[in-house]
């Protein structure tokens, strides 16, 4: 069943990237969106095996980083792992979703730079009312020394002279056309499409924030039903010997082992639907612009938050005295 799933959504991103473009249309981007949901069912299917695979992979790792407390966490992940898979797929949405939306941005953004960069081979572009007077009034501004001034049909296209700044140059065309020149500026466009995109992302990121506040919410509470019914293991493990901090160490690392894998799952698909979305509408996927850096951030800031969720459950567990848990 999660099998078919899995192959269900491949087929819809093949179909909606084949489909993509100008004469797409709104289907292929409605295919694209069914396809990222039925990826998820997939994941959800598949989450107890994959848990199994995670805790295989990771448990030297952990074990080595965590000592004791950590391959009990990986122990403790296996033990449940409908309900790790379960944790695991809920960040994985978050996760995805930010990514998507942050990689789609800069990829859209990217292609507008070079369609700017097309459109303005230079800082300033002047239209001239009259073709005639083009040459005239590139002679004019040619003589400024501030201004590297070049005729090209019924424009002037001007740049600055090395080691002048832009400001200086724009200062100087204004000087000499007044106020009501046709003067485009290249720097004023990118400026509206910078404060655009940051609009967006803001604007997205807020939204997308609900997705990954609830996603914590839900570690924590995961968490907290964990330890309330491993009352008794808590009290055996407390009874030979693992003290307080080594408790909340395990229960940290249960969180963290979940967010790790979340993270890296999420920014990995989250990116592929990011760059499959800019593919079906068309929005400039002529080079990768993957922000790696924004990645980076999301991908350690959910596992820190993971963790951060952890914090209640982990006092609690700690807090239980031996003798009553073992007697639970």
């Amino acid at each position: 069943m999660a099998a078919a799933l899995a192959m269900v959504a491949a087929g819809l991103a093949v179909l909606a990237v084949a489909g993509g473009g100008s004469a797409g249309g709104e289907l292929t981007l409605v295919m694209l969106a069914v396809s990222g949901l039925v990826g998820f069912a997939a994941l959800v299917a598949l989450g107890p095996l994959l848990v199994g695979a995670l805790a295989a992979t990771a448990g030297r790792t952990v074990g080595a980083l965590g000592r004791g407390p950590g391959r009990l966490a990986v122990a403790n992940a296996r033990q449940v792992p409908r309900r790790t898979a379960a944790t695991i797929a809920v960040l994985t949405l978050s996760v995805g979703l930010t990514s998507a939306l942050l990689v789609a941005l800069a990829q859209t953004e990217a292609g507008a730079q070079r369609t700017i960069a097309r459109q303005f081979p230079t800082e300033i572009i002047i239209t001239a009312p009259d073709p005639g007077n083009v040459a005239a009034l590139a002679q004019r501004l040619g003589t400024d020394p501030v201004l590297r001034v070049r005729a090209e049909g019924d424009q002037v296209l001007v740049d600055p002279a090395l080691g002048v700044a832009v400001s200086a140059a724009r200062s100087a065309v204004d000087r000499a056309l007044g106020p009501d020149a046709l003067v485009s500026y290249a720097g004023d466009l990118r400026a509206e499409l910078e404060s655009t995109i940051a609009t967006a992302r803001l604007i997205g990121l807020g939204l997308v924030g609900m997705t990954v506040l609830v996603a914590v919410v839900g570690v924590g509470v995961t968490l907290m039903l964990s330890v309330t019914e491993r009352t008794r293991e808590t009290g055996l493990l407390r009874a030979v010997g693992l003290t307080r901090g080594g408790v909340r160490s395990m229960v940290a690392w249960e969180a963290a082992l979940s967010g790790v894998a979340a993270a890296v799952v999420g920014a990995l698909i989250g990116a592929g639907y990011g760059l499959l979305g800019v593919r079906v509408l068309d929005a400039g996927l002529e080079s990768w612009a993957i922000p790696w850096s924004q990645l980076a951030v999301v991908v350690a800031g959910l596992v820190v938050t993971a963790v951060l969720a952890a914090v209640a459950p982990a006092v609690r567990a700690a807090r239980t005295p031996p003798i009553l848990a073992v007697s639970a």
